[in-house]
């Protein structure tokens, strides 16, 4: 008896069948990551006890469309985490990522209050940081015409360059018009000796920085890795999109799961052709 189905007509149906299922995912499944998702998405930065940066933060090995102006942290001499911010250079105690806080120092007052020259305030972008709210100040006086003669300002002889260099210093935020003011923000303490300044100035201040709470949410739940190229920009495996990543359509999906279950089957479709043609002879 003939039968049924010979060789070339079984393979050409059996082709023709499960080839619109077996292309569905092979876009998917081929296509690479958009780069700059990618370099996002890595985490390379360690120094100190500092490491794994993510947006705004970036540094050494993190590309600079990974974060927000402002935010670029260094490794500097020591294994020591720097940014700087308006100038002036700060070391990174540490981050609390939760919080939003980084807690910094000064690096030209580390150690030291003697300075002769470069007097400056610390400033900060409102809209970018902003004190948490346990912070005190400590008000450094230098080039005083006349010693300060209130009870609660302090001094302390730097003996800078065989001059006697003396540097006046009280709680708050304090000026004096015989005098340049440097004001120091630090961590609440009661300051009355000169080794106490120090130490609090040395143990830092707490800055939070300050991002779109929504955009951020947006991105990373979306999947997507945040980013800044003069915009905000949400980076996706698709490539950058402005707010968040595209979320599979379910007709996709079930198409997909479709295609793989009829793949999954088709050694039975084979089987039974076989059998059927045994069967047949």
């Amino acid at each position: 008896m003939k039968p049924l189905l010979n060789t070339s007509s079984s393979s050409s149906m059996f082709f023709l069948l499960i080839s619109p299922f077996i292309s569905i995912d092979i876009p998917t499944s081929l296509g690479a990551d958009d780069g700059r998702y990618t370099s996002c998405k890595s985490n390379s930065f360690i120094c100190g006890n500092i490491s794994n940066l993510a947006y705004p933060l970036w540094g050494d090995n993190r590309a600079d469309y990974c974060r927000l102006p402002d935010f670029q942290l260094t490794c500097e001499r020591n294994n020591v985490p720097n940014m700087i911010i308006k100038n002036i250079r700060y070391r990174v105690l540490d981050l609390e990522w939760n919080s939003q806080v980084l807690r910094l120092v000064r690096d030209d007052y580390y150690d030291t209050i003697c300075h002769k020259s470069n007097y400056k305030n610390s400033t900060f972008d409102p809209t970018t940081f902003k004190y948490v709210d346990e912070t005190d100040y400590v008000t450094l006086l230098y080039d005083c015409i006349s010693s300060p003669s209130e009870s609660n300002i302090y001094a302390k002889d730097c003996n800078g360059g065989g001059d006697k260099y003396v540097v006046h210093y009280g709680e708050g935020i304090l000026y004096r018009v015989n005098c340049t003011s440097v004001i120091m923000p630090m961590l609440p303490d009661q300051i009355t000796t000169l080794k106490q300044i120090q130490d609090e100035l040395d143990d830092g201040f707490g800055l939070r920085w300050l991002i779109n709470k929504e955009q951020y949410d947006a991105c990373t739940k979306s999947g997507g890795e945040c980013g800044y190229d003069k915009q905000f920009l949400c980076f996706c495996k698709q490539g950058p999109q402005n707010t968040s990543c595209p979320q599979p359509q379910p007709h996709e999906s079930t198409a997909s799961a479709s295609g793989m279950l009829l793949l999954s089957q088709s050694p039975m479709f084979v089987c039974s052709l076989i059998w059927d043609r045994h069967y047949n002879k």
